[in-house]
């Protein structure tokens, strides 16, 4: 039976690049003055112009899916597709999105016969989703039924990793996740947060270290810790500024780890809580790991 994947505009996977790989898509908004933004970024330039707006002073506010807007997409899906349709959300563990897709894909399978909508947590975010939803797309090709599809996008799920780094704690302290008096004092003092997915979804504080030199040796080392089954490593950036910074670390962990990388954006729905220059390397080791 043929099957569809979905994903979130979270996701960051350029417009061409889903219509490519036969993907749709649902735009997760953001919302900037009071108003809401769907929008799939798809040029390079869009990604950058974004944390040009944060740079200038710009406070965007991110948003779920709502119920209404996932009915009218999955039934569009179903209405106009055949076969069952793989929903690839973002993290339960930061956005109620996910069970609100549950939701509302529940009540659309009591209507179907011989097809179903199936939510998959992805436990991440931007390209985490998008290194599952690749491994989707492989087995798809090859001929995978859907639970197979489930079950190796579940074991990739479970080995990825994501070790991030951000330039200004201000963004986060917008976001709830750090407070003000710790996000003034860290800034003071060149602290660097090194953030990482744990296991359950959520976005937690690994380490703290003063400087981006050893935020990127923090990295590498953690890098080296995974085992020898480690995947592709790709280095995430938010912004223009933040290009060089990410070459300078998948050069270090080349040169550290023999792994080659490719260097690829963070979009709005993610990227206005991080702010412009947050680093980010991510790769599938051996497992996902707490700290």
């Amino acid at each position: 039976m043929k099957i569809e994947l979905s994903v979130e505009s979270c996701a960051d996977i350029p417009a061409g690049q889903m219509r490519a790989m036969n993907i749709h898509c649902v735009p997760m908004p953001y919302i900037i003055n009071g108003s809401p933004v769907l929008k799939i970024f798809d040029d390079i330039e869009e990604y950058y112009d974004f944390y040009e707006l944060l740079d200038k002073g710009e406070t965007p506010t991110s948003a779920q899916i709502n119920r209404a807007e996932y009915e009218e997409y999955f039934n569009s899906l179903v209405q106009n597709t055949e076969g069952d349709i793989l929903h690839f959300a973002l993290s339960s563990g930061l956005s109620g999105s996910c069970e609100t897709a549950r939701v509302v894909a529940e009540e659309i399978n009591k209507t179907l016969e011989g097809r179903k909508v199936v939510i998959f947590d992805s436990l991440g975010a931007t390209q985490v989703i998008a290194v599952i939803v690749e491994k989707a797309v492989e087995k798809r090709a090859a001929g995978a039924t859907l639970d197979e599809i489930v079950k190796i996008c579940e074991e990739a799920r479970d080995r990825t990793q994501a070790w991030i780094t951000v330039d200004d704690l201000k963004h986060l302290r917008r976001g709830g996740r750090v407070s003000g008096p710790a996000a003034m004092i860290g800034n003071l003092l060149d602290i660097k947060p090194i953030i990482i997915f744990n296991p359950t979804g959520h976005l937690i504080v690994a380490a703290k270290v003063r400087g981006q030199n050893k935020a990127f040796a923090h990295i590498s080392a953690m890098f080296g810790t995974l085992g020898k089954d480690v995947g592709k490593l790709i280095i995430v950036h938010t912004g223009r500024a933040s290009r060089a910074a990410a070459e300078s670390l998948g050069q270090r962990i080349k040169e550290d780890h023999g792994a080659e990388y490719e260097i690829r954006n963070v979009g709005p729905v993610i990227g206005l809580h991080l702010g412009p220059n947050a680093i980010a390397a991510l790769y599938v080791g051996e497992k996902r790991v707490d700290a």
